[in-house]
């Protein structure tokens, strides 16, 4: 009994599973939009996944000269759990896409985990917080504005994870002749009432509103009370802050800081009601406000002055007092700083001597007895703009990413950072470390990890080797992170941000085209190879592969060998039109090569990726003397010297996961297919490949079988 003449009516996969439309003539779902806030799909040959949000990239390949950081898939820091659509970070990132560094240790409650574009704008505000501090260039162009954060620390906190205990400052008692900073403040009222107000404003903090007739005594008292002002020597010129309006003249203030040192930032003055105000920084000071009053050694932890021999808690003035800085001298001093075996500034230091008795300590070594090892410094990851858009200062050390291990010198690195001085933002899978060399788990064992920099001289653009350079200039503030930025380069079958996914394979769709699926075209492309003289050799190259050296007498056979022997080619097949030889005087013989597994230009687009596989690269041709070889890339075609003309066929199969007719498994890199396909040869008949690219047939009870679909 022959099959049944009922037509048999196919399907999409799965009906779509609820999350798109039906309505191709191939039987391909057309999937739905998952999240219109996060431009996300549902994905697969059957709808049933979903796509993880987008960003920036940390680490990818250049995709043109200094240009980087392309929008990936969890920003290439994260696995995506396809059933939900949600990205699964690397430890140390977070965000919807895996977008934002976490700030370290949370800042360990001491300190606000900032974006580097608003840390910029926080500090702007802040410009007259302190003259080391000043900032309010903007950060928002680089493509680490909105991905980089840190820490900005609590007053009285500092290192990068805001961990460590600032001791206290204050001005070193053997350095004389110094001065303190003094300004000044001319006032006129806008009438001879003087019934307004006027705001001090310091280092970010103000006064509450001084009265314009406010006497010296009021005018002081609210100076004090500012958490920026320790002390204050006030003068008056006249009897109350403000001149009235008839006097003709300002009254000055005069405010000498006797207890804030160095160079301070000028005091803004705000008024109510439109009174004449100037201030003027009559004398810059010139006392240092150092740590522990250079005197002493700060314990990080206790945030206490280890004062050195000789030296007490001072009240600023270098008298006895409750600061706690070392800036008291409490007897005389008549050498620089000893260690407990007797050595002047700890053997690692020279000894000014009378009469500041200060140690001047040899490179590498630090504090004020040079007891304390420095650590190696970096660009730093995390900082305030020194200009528009141009921040990651070099020269900081452990790059603001680790900790001073000051016994040793060391840097004990954050995690995801790893060098000397953790100038490295670490592969995923690297055991942080302080050596400059990435542990050998990294990529999971199946990739290369490789900074920036490197990983545009291995670009590929279509398989076809395209280097390009990426912050190779130190001087490029822009693309500083090209010998930081580190990421995986994955070996073949592996696929992921750490390399640990398999890829499955790729195939062409068996249900696309006009009928069936041979009626897509395989790739064709014509060579003319003509030679003179005694001849010459030929390679051809493909996706930077390039073939042993021809002969000009290589038969047909021979040529597809050597093109199948690339690793860039499985199968092609290879005719001449004329003769034996590849070669001819006359250019009678044109070279057919037929792409039979290398596919690409369909018009259909990945089922996972959304992107359609680009139509094959050129093939380059390279000869020797006596040889030349003409190819149809340019003009789509080439005539022999008969007149006959010969047409390249562009591609036009698709080269998608899983045939777009199965689901991979990242574990495995096995496809499942849907129900009705199969494993194929690559060709669209039954096969050992594993793409889904295989329709089975229908089996009836009486043994026939309907194989595809109809229409």
């Amino acid at each position: 009994m022959m099959a049944s003449s009922t037509m048999i009516h196919a399907t999409c996969p799965n009906m779509c599973s609820g999350h798109g439309d039906c309505n191709s003539p191939d039987n391909r779902c057309a999937c739905w939009v998952a999240d219109r806030h996060t431009d996300t799909h549902w994905i697969g040959g059957d709808c049933s996944l979903r796509e993880c949000p987008k960003g920036k990239a940390w680490g990818d390949h250049p995709i043109a000269a200094n240009t980087a950081h392309d929008m990936k898939e969890c920003s290439s820091q994260g696995h995506c759990d396809y059933q939900t659509g949600n990205c699964i970070c690397r430890k140390g990132f977070m965000g919807l896409a895996c977008n934002r560094l976490a700030c370290p240790n949370d800042c360990n409650g001491h300190g606000v985990c900032r974006s580097m574009d608003y840390h910029a704008r926080a500090q702007g505000k802040l410009a007259n917080v302190a003259s080391y501090a000043s900032s309010t260039y903007a950060y928002t162009t680089p493509w680490d504005h909105d991905m980089i954060y840190g820490c900005a620390c609590d007053t009285g906190y500092s290192g990068f994870d805001c961990s460590q205990r600032l001791c206290a400052t204050g001005d070193d008692p053997l350095t004389l002749g110094q001065v303190n900073d003094i300004q000044t403040i001319d006032c006129t009222c806008a009438s001879n009432l003087c019934d307004g107000s006027f705001t001090i404003a310091f280092r970010g903090s103000t006064t509450t509103r001084i009265p314009e007739s406010a006497n010296l005594a009021v005018v002081e008292a609210a100076i004090l009370a500012l958490p920026t002002v320790k002390g204050i020597l006030l003068t008056f010129g006249a009897g109350q802050a403000c001149a009235a309006q008839s006097v003709g003249s300002p009254y000055t203030m005069t405010l000498e800081f006797t207890k804030e040192f160095g160079a301070l930032p000028s005091i803004n003055v705000a008024t109510t009601t439109g009174a004449t105000v100037t201030t003027t920084k009559t004398q810059t000071g010139t006392k240092e406000e150092v740590m522990c009053a250079n005197r002493g050694l700060c314990d990080y932890t206790t945030g206490i002055c280890q004062c050195n021999t000789g030296y007490g808690s001072s009240d600023g003035t270098n008298s006895v007092g409750d600061r706690a800085d070392c800036g008291h001298l409490v007897t005389t001093i008549g050498t620089c700083p000893t260690n407990p075996q007797g050595a002047v500034c700890s053997g690692h230091g020279a000894c000014s001597n009378n009469p500041v008795y200060k140690c001047t300590c040899d490179t590498d070594w630090d504090g004020s007895d040079c007891s304390l090892r420095r650590c190696p410094k970096g660009r730093a990851w995390f900082d305030t703009p020194t200009s528009a858009n141009s921040a990651h200062a070099d020269q900081i050390e452990c790059s603001n990413a680790g900790q001073c291990l000051v016994s040793k010198g060391e840097c004990a690195c954050y995690e995801k950072f790893h060098g000397a001085a953790c100038q490295y933002m670490s592969c995923p899978g690297v055991v942080t470390t302080s050596t400059t060399t990435p542990h050998a788990d990294a990529c999971s064992g199946h990739g290369t990890c490789l900074d920036m920099s490197h990983m545009g001289e291995f670009n590929k653009v279509n398989g076809v080797l395209t280097p390009f350079l990426y912050g190779e200039d130190p001087n490029d503030k822009v693309h500083w992170d090209g010998k930081s930025m580190h990421a995986c380069m994955c070996d073949a079958g592996f696929t992921g941000y750490d390399c640990a996914d398999r890829l499955c394979p790729y195939g062409d769709d068996p249900m696309t085209g006009a009928t069936r699926a041979y009626t897509q075209k395989n790739e064709v492309r014509n060579f003319k190879c003509t030679y003179s003289s005694t001849g010459g050799t030929f390679t051809l190259t493909f996706r930077s592969s390039t073939t042993a050296s021809l002969p000009h007498t290589a038969t047909a056979l021979e040529v597809q060998a050597a093109i199948t022997a690339l690793d860039t080619i499985d199968k092609v097949s290879v005719v001449f039109s004329d003769g034996v030889s590849a070669c001819t005087t006359t250019g009678s013989n044109i070279l057919t090569v037929t792409f039979i597994t290398e596919l690409g230009g369909s018009v259909h687009p990945d089922a996972y990726t959304r992107k359609l596989a680009p139509a094959l690269p050129r093939t380059i041709t390279a000869i020797t003397d006596f040889v030349t070889i003409v190819d149809g890339w340019s003009s789509g075609s080439i005539t022999d010297s008969n007149g006959l003309v010969f047409t390249d066929v562009p591609g036009t199969k698709e080269y998608n996961l899983c045939s777009d007719r199965g689901l991979c498994n990242f574990v495995t890199g096995v496809c499942q297919c849907f129900i009705g396909y199969g494993s194929s040869n690559g060709l669209g008949g039954e096969g050992r490949v594993g793409d889904c690219g295989y329709v089975e047939p229908i089996i009836y009870k009486d043994g026939a079988s309907f194989r595809g679909r109809s229409n």
